[in-house]
């Protein structure tokens, strides 16, 4: 009840209700995916060994690089728009479609380009072929934003969950039949694509897409979308390049063994980084209309979050960081005891996860997507020069420190080069002091 009424402060009293129930159907999908996750990928992993974990893992690391690209930013773009500009919706999500659908073809090529002309082994090359098609079902995916913009997170939650169980028993069946990798890779494709269908029918069920009637409004609409979501993708795409260049790296570098031990490691690490993004996706619409109608309220609600997320991240860290032993050995098995100091010395970046998740969305609020290109440019760099120097003598867990310094170097960054972030960095920093009021 205390919540509730601290939430009513901020939030129209209609909407609390709906908002805790959203938040508490995404975390019961957080918590089912992290259980399935957890224990689906370790069968996979034992079946795989660790050169097939790691080809697994390099095929989902080079999609990685790509989807950014292919998105645009516009899913992020669309969730800011409809929710301040809900009668824009139909022109909106014109544009953004048919945009998205040739950056879909295009990345696809672009894999496919890469997997035949890249040198690969033969094994390698059809897998990172089949993951292409991912990106075929892409301009699908613009409407995970419109239903986050409409308050409807916890219904997509409840589907996901759904899927998550079907596809989970799906790889089950392929373990027990010894499936490729390949067979693994393709249902991850799968489950894209099924996941972006089941968002647009969703968005047809609701009545949300606003009014489509093929006039050319939504001409006007390609230019000021492509401004807004280019320093987003930007972002998103050196993001997802410096997340998973230790990866490309360590396929390199070290070879696949090495790259399956890291994954083990960061596949149990990274199942924490979904905890900040759904409590900030679940009230980011009422944040870009708190942040214009009540600045002071927005402000402490940020300076809340920041105490949470801080303090709440060093919690899982030390848990993970004395559990580590146990959880490497009961799911992976000995063949992955290596991963127990890269899980370790990754699982360092979650407080940075967190405060970068909440920065992160105040960066888009505001309409300042160039800080977060020049935190992930730094980001970038940071990562890849200390993966140059420690993946050689130190493998997986040179690869898991990279990864947590530049994390934290990617938050830091912007808050202390910027004078417009000040701001920023003070209320941060008075939620980490815990001076919330």
């Amino acid at each position: 009840m205390q919540l509730l009424k601290k939430l009513q402060g901020f939030i129209p009293q209609s909407r609390v209700k709906g908002l805790l129930a959203d938040s508490i159907w995404q975390f019961s999908e957080m918590g089912v995916r992290m259980g399935l996750n957890l224990v689906v990928g370790a069968l996979i992993a034992r079946h795989l060994s660790t050169a097939g974990f790691g080809m697994l893992n390099y095929v989902a690391a080079v999609i990685t690089f790509v989807f950014p690209l292919v998105k645009l930013g516009l899913d992020t773009v669309i969730l800011r728009e409809i929710a301040v500009h809900p009668e824009k919706s139909g022109p909106v999500l014109t544009a953004a479609t048919r945009i998205t659908s040739i950056s879909g073809i295009l990345g696809a090529a672009a894999i496919i380009g890469f997997a035949f002309l890249g040198g690969h082994e033969k094994d390698l090359t059809w897998a990172l072929a089949v993951g292409a098609l991912a990106c075929i079902g892409n301009p699908l995916g613009v409407y995970y934003g419109v239903l986050r913009a409409n308050f409807h997170s916890g219904t997509i939650a409840r589907f996901r969950m759904v899927l998550a169980f079907v596809f989970a028993a799906i790889r089950l069946g392929l373990v027990s039949a010894g499936a490729h990798a390949m067979a693994f890779v393709a249902t991850v494709v799968a489950e894209e694509i099924v996941s972006n269908v089941i968002c647009y029918i969703l968005c047809r069920r609701y009545s949300i897409l606003g009014t489509r009637d093929g006039s050319p409004e939504w001409k006007a609409r390609v230019k000021p979308l492509i401004t807004a979501g280019f320093p987003l993708m930007l972002s998103f795409i050196l993001i997802g390049v410096y997340s998973r260049l230790d990866v490309v790296m360590l396929e390199h570098m070290r070879g696949m063994t090495d790259t399956g031990i890291y994954a083990a490691g960061y596949k149990i690490s990274e199942l924490w980084n979904c905890i900040p993004g759904i409590f900030v996706g679940t009230f980011l619409p009422h944040f870009a209309k708190l942040r214009v109608s009540e600045p002071e309220a927005f402000h402490r609600i940020m300076r809340r979050f920041a105490a949470g997320f801080f303090w709440g991240s060093l919690g899982i860290v030390l848990f993970t960081v004395l559990a580590a032993p146990l959880l490497v050995k009961w799911l992976f098995g000995p063949d992955f005891l290596a991963a127990i100091p890269a899980l370790r010395l990754h699982v360092l970046c979650f407080p940075a996860v967190c405060m970068g998740g909440l920065l992160g969305h105040w960066y888009i609020l505001e309409e300042k997507p160039f800080h977060l290109v020049f935190a992930s440019i730094v980001g970038l760099v940071v990562n890849a020069g200390f993966n140059y120097l420690w993946i050689m003598p130190y493998g997986a867990a040179g690869a898991s420190a990279a990864t947590a310094l530049s994390a934290s170097v990617n938050v830091v960054a912007p808050l202390i080069c910027f004078p417009q972030t000040r701001l920023m960095a003070r209320t941060a920093l008075q939620g980490i002091l815990l001076r919330i009021r």
